[in-house]
């Protein structure tokens, strides 16, 4: 699996050949938008914040989370795929902290958002938490056509 920097260097030749050697998952992941990985990350993290007792939520705390999640779903990241994902490990939780906190900006997510939903960086949340794939899967089976790369 390329990193993102070696993924960067590809000359248009050398993406076309990596682009071709895909299996069935990777091109999944890859016509999945980087909006919809970011749903799934988030999904996943926020699960686990609503199961960590030291967390301590309030339900009000808690329901607004729950209803931050249902806002997510869409016609193609639907309730199926979203119900799908399990929360993350430790590690990944620990993950998205740190990549959360390249945001220098609390409103803007810009910088978490694209190292997240890089391809390096998901690739490595799927193998963590592989309910991910599972949820690429569930959208991927709507017909969801390929975006542009």
């Amino acid at each position: 699996m390329p990193t993102n920097k070696e993924i960067a260097a590809f000359t248009e030749e050398q993406r076309l050949a990596w682009h071709e050697s895909w299996n069935e998952d990777e091109r999944a992941v890859a016509h999945t938008s980087p909006g919809h990985r970011w749903g799934m990350v988030l999904a996943s993290y926020l699960k686990r914040i609503l199961i960590m007792p030291e967390a301590k939520l309030t339900a009000n705390e808690q329901i607004r989370v729950l209803e931050f999640l249902a806002g997510i779903v869409d016609t193609v990241f639907d309730s199926e795929a979203l119900a799908a994902i399990e929360p993350a490990c430790d590690t990944a939780m620990d993950i998205v902290r740190t990549a959360m906190g390249a945001d220098t900006d609390r409103k803007r997510i810009n910088e978490s958002f694209d190292i997240l939903t890089s391809w390096e960086v998901f690739w490595h949340l799927v193998r963590l938490n592989p309910s991910l794939l599972e949820a690429v899967r569930i959208c991927q089976r709507r017909g969801v056509p390929p975006i542009a790369h």
